[in-house]
This record gives C-alpha cells, structure tokens and sequence, in this order.
C-alpha cells in the first residue's frame, strides 16, 4: 500500500525556494500535472509548464521522501517537484483516486536486423496505438492524441528529425540511447528492456602464444550478448550504447589478433599495451613478458658531425652509460647484445624532450643542420649545457675577434677587404656584405673560424658600398655617375680624394663653384639670374655625361634652361598638347636652330633637324626608329608621365641612346618617392639601384639624387611675381543634399573597409569617389539628376562677382560631366566662356588659349586638370576655382600655376570651394600632409603613396 505522501509534501516544502513553491502551486491549480504511472513504492508524474510544449517528468518515492526531476536544474527542489506533491497532497485530502493519465505516451520499439539495430516508435494511449512515421508531433496531431512529450522524447525526436530512416548510425543512436536511459517505455524485440549506462562491449586479452611470443586480440567483455554495428549492445537485461574509443592504425590491426615475438615485449609493454588501456579494459593472461627491468635513468646525448659551413646536429635520448638502449619516437631499440631491458619511465623522457626543445628548439631523434650564424649561436649553447657531446665538429664553429674594414680607393675604382687584425683571419667581402644584408652576426673567416661582421660601420655606409660595387663593369671601373658617391664616401670615411675626384667636390659640397656656361650664340633671351645657374649646372653635368633633372616650379622657365645646352642632334618628348608651344619657344629664343616636329600620320624623321620634338604616344609607338639614333641630347619634357617604370613610356624612354639625358618636370614626385626611381633610371641607370632594393634604401635618397637634381621654387627666386593668395570657400548642402550624401556615407564607408581588407586599394578608391561626387553635385552620381547644387551657387556667385570686377577666371574640375553642370548656369547668368577637355582636338587649343588670353576675350575658361594642367600659359587669369579637391596636390598646384607664372602681373587668388562637414575637409588635411612628404623627399625625407590608413582617415568620424 503506498505510503501516506504528507511527510514527503514537508520535506518538498522545506527543499523549495520559496519563489518556485509559489510557481508549483500555479502550476498544480492550472491542472498542469497528470499521472504517468503509479505503483506501491513509486508515483512518475507529467508536469507540463505554460507556453512550452515540452513536459518534465518527476518520479517520487514517498517511503523513502525522496524524489527526482529531469529538468536537469540544479536545485533541492524545483517547481515541477512541487507542483507534483501539491497535486498528490490535494487528490489525498479530497480522496480523489490517482490514476494514470489517458494521454498518449511515447513507446521504442528497438528490432535486430543482422548486425544492426532498428528503432521505431509508436504512441500508445490506451487501446489505440499509432506508428510514428515521420515527425513525433504530426503522428500525435493526425491521430487526434493527446500528447505532452517528455524532455527526453523532445531531445530524441531533435535527433532523429535529421535522419529519419529506421537503421541509425552509430552517432546517433549513441545519443539516442544516452537520452532514454533508465526509460521503461522501450521493448527489444516486443519485450520490456531497460536502457542502460555505456559500455564497452570489448576487451584486450594478452595471452601466450605456441611459438614462444604472446598473442594480443580483441574479445567481448564478460556479459556482453550481441554487439551491434551501429553503436549498441546488450549488456545482462539491459540495451546499452556502446563506448567506441577511437583506434590508431596499429591499435586497429589488434582485431584480427597479432603475435609479439620477444624482441617486442619491451615495446609491448612500455608502450602499446599502456596507450591502450587508457582506452579499453586490458587483460593481462601471460607470465611470458618481463616483469623486472633496470631502473637505469634516460639521459640525452647529442651527436655533432659536418664541415667548416654546416654543423649536423642529432640529439637522442638513451638509457646507461655508454648507452645500450635508445628510444627511437614511440620504440625502444636495445642497442648491441646488451640483455639490459629499462624499465621505460616515459614521464622523465617527456620532460627531457621539452626542457631540451626550449633550451636548444630542436626535436629529439631527429637530424638538424645549421649554417653560418646559427651553426655557431647552436655550438655555444651546446658547450654552454650539461650535455655529452659526441663528435669533434663543435671546434669548427669557435668565434673569432670582430672583423675589420679596410678600403682602397681609385678614381673610379675601390675595393674593400675585412679582417680581424694581427693575422687572425680575413674573410670574403661578399660574404660579410650577405650576412649584413640577411641580418646575420658572423660569417666564416678564410683560415677557419667564425667571426662578427663590423656591424655599426656597415650601417653607416654598407648601402653606399654595396651600390657602388653593383655599378662596376667588368674590369671593376665605375660609370660616371657614381664618382659623386664615391667621393662623397672618401669625405664620410675621411679618406683622402684620388686627384682626379677634385672636380667633382663640387657635386659633393654645393654648386656654388660651378664653372660659368657659355651661352649659346643664337639665344635671343635675357636668362634671370637663377636661370643662369641652371644653365650652369645643367652645362656642368653635362661635361661630366650625368643625366640631369631640372624640377624647378612651374612658370619658371624650365624650357628657357633646357633651350640653352642644347648642342647638336636633340631629341624633346613633351605631352602632344604642348609640342606647339616647344616650337614656338624655339623659334622665339634659338631661332637659328632647326626644329621639326615628328607628329601626325604623315610624320618622318628630319636628318637635318636640330631639334627634333615628339609626343610620348608616338615615343611608345616608334621606339624602334627614334632607338636607333644615337642623339648628343635628350630632354623629357612633363618627366612624370615616366613615374612608372613598368608602362610604356617609361619603357621606351630607357631605350633611347643619348650622351645628355634631361628630364624636366614641376612635379617630381606627383605620388609617391618611388617616382624618382623610374626618372633616374631613365637619367642615369643604376644610380638607385634596382626596384626591389629602392624602398629599403630611401633613407639615403636625398644624397644619391643631390647632385643630380635642381629644384628652385617660386617664392625663392621670382620674388618679383605677384602675390598668390589660397582661400577655402566653404559651401553649406541644403537638406536634401545632405540626406543624400549621409547615405552614401555609409554605403561608401562599408564597402570602402571591404575593399581594403580584401587588398584592393584601387576599388576602394572607385567607392571613395561616389562620396566625392555626393559632395560636389547630386547629378554626378549614376541614376540621379539635379538641376542645381550648394557648390554650384557658390561657383555662380563669385564668378559673378569677379566677371563684375573685371577679372578674367580658370574653372578646373577632374570631371567633364561637372563642367557639363556648370555650364548652364553661366549661360543662364550671361557670362561668356570657352572649354579646353581631352576631346578639345589638339590645333583647336592654341587657339581657345590664344582667344582666352585676348583682352577682349571671354572671362571664363572652363577645363579639365588633366587638359589643362601643363603646357599653357594662361596669365590673363588672375582668379582660379578648383570645384572638386582630390588627396593629391600636384595636378592642383599644376593647374593653379597655370596663371601664377612669369608673366603675371596681377596678385593670383586660388580658391578651394569645399562642402563643410564631409570628405572634402578631410581631403584638404591629406593634401596638406603629401605636400609636404614630397617636398622632403628632395630635402632629405621621405614620403609615401596614398595609403590604406589614408583612406580610412578620409572616411573616419
């Protein structure tokens, strides 16, 4: 008879936190609990909670005023628990009899097939009994069944959801065997079982084989019935999942039974049989393996072999001294006819292993080699360790005292030898050169021995060295080029000059001394004192075969310079839309010198010409004919349009044969420092060495291009030029703009971060312009129009006010479809004005200029930095707007000084029309910042492109 339930109701009342008794009580009044099954000792219980669709099941005991949940909280008592005595007590004292609840309850069905195990299941509430053929819950609906499932009928059915088929695999019928355990709704070919805890339905046995070794197999552990494949066993009365330990290959070959002969027991046991019984019952049946083994301690013993550059290096672990077993990774070799057996203390050989790992880094067993430097930091830390060493090579690898410089220095030779002084040994410069390069101490001296390399003089001017080796030809002469370097070197060593480097002190100390040029007869020019200079140098370097790069600002007369060291067969390349403009100065200052232009579809080479000028397009094309010619001069008009070494131009440029070689150019670096390579490699090859090495060597820059390279700015040497004044003209978006530009903001930022990451800076720059357009214009972005903009209105505005005043203006954008959108409003406002673009045909831009510079010429010009930022003259212009700032400021400065030029007689405004608070402001800061880098990259510093940092900063907050 089942006990009374009042004293369980008290302890389950004492046990309960007060909060979960209170959610009990709900619980039990809803009428969330019903009786799954009652007998004399045992009462299981249903608890279902609002709004889950899973129930708890509560088993109690009242004899025994326990009680169970499978909620899976950890607490003394949960409101399931609880609501399951408040029900029972309430039944009690109403009288109410506790019978069974009528609801389905979920029924396993488990079948063997051959080796395998079948599972379906079924719901069963009383009589009625329903298969469930696909989901648990639609049997239950279609069979019009009340039903509540268990946690662990909901966990089941998640498992078996994803593979509905009968024949589970091992994996999952492991789990769903762990779930039920201890559930009594489960039958084995239609009788009850018990669902048990996992077992492993196998053991080792190692027992005596008839040739004298030992067999080791596999066998079922007492107990075991049937073994099925997909991860279950019966185990007494019970249906159990099975442990399946995870085998090694070897382990594996253990099923089919193996014999050890006794050369194998030692491993045996030391090793095999330990390995598996951390994974699976081992039963040990034989008296054959030994038993009693020497208590010999592993020790480590490194053998040392190899040659003056390579040391070999083999640590082993081993037991006695001298040595009769080794341990060979997992195995122990007996070495000799010792009859010595160790007993294996495997914890010690692991903590040998990983002290000598972190003291050498090396890997027990296994041969290392080691050169140069880490052959001799590896033999000082096996000397400097309580270790024996087997083997004499160690001696090879002693160090030496540190290494010495010594050079020798000629007029366009030198040679540089190292050694340790006193006689104690030279090495081969190469050698030390290569180990100072690769980051490396020491190199092996000649006579035997190792030895540091001069480190700290080697940073001083080891990249001077190094580059003038590399420039010698075969019999070790230097180009010209590179005799400043050279004495400039004897100067840092303080070694006295060869005789004939005195001319070049100059090239070294200033050009202060340079000799006076004499002008060309023929010059109808008054040259400006600067320009004289230029002409000097210019004629100088010249005299020495040394390329120059004039890189003076613009407007002031580069041209003019270059017109007056002009001797004999010269050859100009300039951008096609200034070879007029050439030819037109030609005839002006020289005009007794014969010029031709090689342009146009007709074009051939004039041999009587002077002078001959081309365009660069048709340098890329005709390279073979104009190569071919060996011209006393060539000048690069524009230089930058070679900035990239591996284009074209660039490649055809360093093809032309020329004993003068001159490059001119307002802005020699436009991008970046590595600009400068591909100039000089045109000027003067080999002088900065080769691309690879470029970047490692811009430290020292500024002294290898110093005596090649004239810069003067404006502000320095045309003082009498009118002032140049730069104003930021801010312009507020209207609301609408706004929206807009926010938008793009944060579509732009996203795919911008994207593009970086996934390395690609140039598709970070296209999404880059979207934000650009969006401050400029709305109708600049694709599928949008507008008829106006903030910055447009500003732009009519002051050119409104300066067509008023008299003023003649230069509109600059990037973008045609902007000038498109300004052009409009000046139609509508009534002011005249031309357009210069790419599509402008090349005999029509003499003319838009020569109408633009006409007193009586409209006031406005429109144009494209790329059309109009070199080549013209256009001073009739004292006003310049530039509509859309960009992060490089050279094309800007290019296209302001279009007006700021010699020639100017009035004060020049530039004006920078920004929309306040977006990527432009940002734009200005950056502009700012790489004006700055390229104006030190020919002053000593360094500078860099547009990094991905840049354009993150462009888009920050």
């Amino acid at each position: 008879m089942m006990p009374s339930i009042d004293a369980l109701f008290q302890s389950i009342r004492e046990a309960a936190p007060a909060a979960l008794w209170s959610l009990g009580v709900q619980i039990a009044r809803r009428g969330g609990v019903v009786c799954e099954k009652r007998s004399e000792t045992e009462i299981a219980l249903r608890v279902s909670t609002q709004g889950k669709t899973v129930s708890s099941t509560v088993q109690l005991w009242p004899g025994d005023e326990d009680w169970h949940c499978d909620c899976g909280r950890s607490l003394a008592a949960c409101e399931h628990v609880a609501a399951s005595v408040i029900f029972l007590r309430r039944a009690a004292d109403t009288g109410a009899e506790v019978k069974p609840s009528k609801a389905a309850r979920l029924f396993y069905h488990f079948e063997k097939q051959s080796s395998t195990l079948l599972l379906r299941r079924e719901l069963v509430a009383g009589e009625k009994r329903t298969p469930v053929e696909r989901t648990l819950y639609a049997a239950a609906r279609e069979a019009g069944m009340e039903f509540n499932p268990s946690k662990a009928d909901a966990s089941v059915e998640a498992v078996i959801s994803e593979t509905p088929a009968r024949i589970l695999p091992s994996v999952k019928m492991g789990q769903v065997l762990r779930l039920l355990q201890g559930s009594t709704h489960a039958t084995l070919e239609s009788r009850e079982i018990e669902i048990g805890r996992p077992i492993s339905p196998f053991r080792v046995v190692v027992e005596d084989s008839p040739d004298g070794g030992v067999r080791v197999l596999f066998e079922k552990t007492e107990g075991v019935g049937d073994v099925f494949s997909n991860g279950a066993a019966l185990f007494e009365t019970q249906l159990c999942p099975t442990n399946d330990p995870e085998f090694t290959a070897k382990e594996a070959e253990l099923w089919r039974g193996r014999i050890f002969a006794p050369a194998q027991f030692t491993d045996l046991a030391s090793r095999i049989l330990p390995a598996l019984k951390r994974k699976i019952k081992v039963k040990v049946l034989t008296r054959r393996m030994p038993t009693e083994f020497s208590d010999d301690l592993p020790r480590v013993i490194v053998h040392t072999s190899g040659s003056r550059e390579v040391l070999s290096i083999l640590p082993l672990i081993v037991y006695g001294d001298p040595p009769y077993a080794r341990v060979d990774g997992p195995n122990l070799t007996l070495l000799g006819e010792s009859e010595k057996v160790p007993e294996r203390d495997l914890a010690s050989e692991r903590r040998l292993i990983a002290t000598f790992n972190s003291q050498i880094g090396l890997s027990m067993g296994r041969r290392a080699d080691f050169v140069a430097e880490r052959a001799v930091a590896m033999a000082q830390k096996l000397e400097n360790l309580n270790i024996t060493v087997v083997g004499d090579s160690l001696a090879a690898f002693r160090r030496k005292a540190e290494l010495e410089a010594e050079l020798s220095v000629g007029s366009d030779t030198f040679e540089v030898r190292f050694s340790t002084g006193s006689g104690g040994g030279s090495a081969d410069p190469a050698r030390v050169f290569r180990a100072w390069q690769e980051g490396m101490e020491r190199v092996p001296l000649l006579e035997g021995g190792w030895a540091p390399i001069p480190k700290a003089w080697l940073d001083a001017h080891g990249h001077t060295i190094l580059d003038l080796l590399d420039l010698r030809d075969r019999k070790g002469r230097l180009p010209m080029f590179a005799r400043p370097e050279l004495a400039r070197l004897c100067e840092a060593l303080d070694t006295p000059y060869p005789a004939d480097l005195s001319t070049l002190r100059n090239t070294v100390q200033g050009f202060d001394k340079i000799p006076e040029a004499k002008l060309p007869k023929d010059l109808h020019a008054e040259l400006r004192s600067y320009q004289k200079h230029g002409v000097d140098w210019l004629q100088f370097l010249k005299t020495q075969s040394l390329g120059a790069l004039l890189a003076d600002d613009m407007g002031l007369g580069k041209t003019l310079q270059a017109l007056c060291v002009l001797e004999g067969k010269s050859l100009i390349v300039a951008p096609t839309s200034v070879l007029p403009n050439w030819k037109s100065e030609i005839n002006r200052f020289r005009p007794e010198v014969k010029v031709a232009i090689y342009h146009g579809s007709e074009r051939d080479l004039d041999k009587n010409a002077d002078v001959t000028l081309t365009s660069y397009a048709l340098l890329r094309r005709d390279i073979a004919s104009l190569s071919a010619i060996q011209w006393d001069t060539v000048v690069l008009d524009e230089a930058q349009n070679i900035k990239n070494p591996e284009s074209q131009s660039a490649q055809s440029a360093f093809e032309l044969k020329a004993a003068f070689r001159v490059a001119l150019t307002g802005t020699p670096v436009e991008n970046r420092v590595e600009d400068l390579w591909s100039l000089f490699h045109f000027l003067n090859p080999g002088l900065l060495g080769g691309r690879r090495g470029f970047s490692k060597r811009l430290d020292t820059l500024h002294q290898k291009i110093k005596p090649f390279v004239l810069r003067r700015l404006k502000k320095e040497v045309a003082p009498e030029l009118p002032a140049r004044t730069e104003l930021v003209l801010n312009c507020d978006l209207d609301e609408a703009e706004r929206t807009l530009y926010t938008s793009v903001l944060a579509a732009t930022r996203k795919e911008v971060v994207e593009q970086l990451q996934a390395g690609s800076v140039l598709a970070a720059l296209e999404a880059l312009l979207r934000l650009r357009q969006a401050a400029c214009h709305p109708g600049l972005l694709p599928g949008r129009t507008a008829p106006d903009s903030s910055k447009l209105r500003l732009l009519r505005d002051k050119l409104q006010e300066s067509v008023d005043e008299g003023h003649k203006a230069l509109v600059f954008s990037q973008w045609t479809g902007f000038l498109d959108l300004v052009e409009p409003g000046l139609k509508a406002d009534k002011i005249s004005y031309l357009r210069l673009d790419g599509s402008t045909p090349a005999d029509t831009r003499a003319k838009i200029v020569q109408e633009f510079q006409s007193a009586g010429g409209p006031p406005v010009l429109l144009m494209t930095l790329k059309a109009g930022g070199v080549g013209l003259n256009l001073t009739a212009a004292d006003h310049v707007f530039l509509l859309d700032p960009w992060w490089n400021p050279a094309a800007e400065d290019q296209a302001a000084d279009r007006a700021h030029r010699i020639g100017q007689d009035r004060p020049v405004f530039i004006h920078r029309l920004v929309a306040r608070d977006t990527v432009e402001e940002k734009i200005l800061a950056l502009q700012e910042a790489k004006r700055k880098a390229a104006a030190n990259a020919l002053s000593g510093a360094t500078s860099a492109s547009l990094t991905k940092d840049d354009l993150l900063a462009l888009l920050g907050d």
